[in-house]
C-alpha cells in the first residue's frame, strides 16, 4: 500500500510532492508521469552540492534537503551516462565530466573525440530516483537504458547527453529526436520514476 491511504471525500488532499531540480527539460519529462511541483515552484533557492560517491547518495542528499526545508514529501534523482570506452566514465560526475559548467554541447563535442578511432561505443544511461518522506521514510528505484553513442550529435528534444545518446529501442534516433512521449516510454528517469510512482502510490 502507499504511503497516502485513498481518501475519501471530507479528507485533505495527500501532501504535494516536490520534486528537487531545477532542470526545465527534465521537469517537463517528470511531470508527464507524475503530479509534482519544482523546488522553484516551492520557494526554495538553493544549490546542493553532489558531492557524494554514488548515484544514490546524490539522490538522497537532495531529496533529504528539499524535504526538511519544504516538510513535503520529495523525489530526486541522480542519473548519469556510462560509456564502456571510457571505462564507466562519466558517471556520476556527468554533470560536470570534462568541464567545470553545464555547458553539454561542448563535453558531447570532445566525448565523440574521445570515441572518434573507437570499436566499441555500448554506453548506458542510468537513474536513480530517491523518495523522502518528511516522516522518516526513504525509498528508491532504479533503471538503465542500454545503447550506443552516435557518430555525431543529433536532435534537438532533449537535454545533456541525448543528442549522442542511441537506445537500442530506437537504433535509427537519438534521444534528442525522440519525441517526448516516445522517450517516456523508454527512458532510465521515467522507467524508474513510474516504478516509484507504483512503489510509493503517488
Amino acid at each position: 500500500m502507499g504511503v497516502f491511504k485513498k481518501l475519501k471525500s471530507s479528507e485533505a488532499s495527500p501532501p504535494q510532492v516536490v520534486f528537487a531540480t531545477k532542470n526545465n527539460g527534465k521537469l517537463e519529462e517528470i511531470k508527464k508521469i507524475i503530479d509534482c511541483i519544482s523546488v522553484t515552484e516551492a520557494g526554495i533557492d538553493i544549490e546542493i552540492e553532489e558531492d557524494g560517491e554514488t548515484y544514490l547518495d546524490n539522490a538522497f542528499k537532495k531529496a533529504e534537503t528539499i524535504a526538511k526545508l519544504t516538510g513535503k514529501p520529495t523525489l530526486s534523482d541522480d542519473s548519469g551516462i556510462e560509456i564502456e570506452h571510457l571505462n564507466g566514465l562519466p558517471g556520476k560526475d556527468a554533470a560536470y565530466y570534462l568541464t567545470t559548467n553545464e555547458n553539454y554541447k561542448e563535453r558531447n563535442s570532445t566525448i565523440l573525440k574521445m570515441l572518434e578511432n573507437a570499436q566499441n561505443r555500448n554506453a548506458k544511461y542510468v537513474c536513480y530516483i530517491a523518495y523522502v518522506n518528511p516522516d522518516g521514510q526513504k525509498l528508491y528505484t532504479v533503471a538503465t537504458i542500454e545503447g550506443q553513442i552516435a557518430k555525431e550529435p543529433r536532435g534537438t528534444n532533449g537535454f545533456a547527453y541525448d543528442e549522442i545518446f542511441i537506445p537500442n529501442e530506437f537504433p535509427q534516433k537519438t534521444m534528442a529526436e525522440l519525441t517526448l512521449e516516445e522517450k517516456n516510454e523508454i527512458s532510465h528517469r521515467a522507467k524508474a520514476l513510474k516504478a516509484m510512482k507504483e512503489k510509493v502510490g503517488l
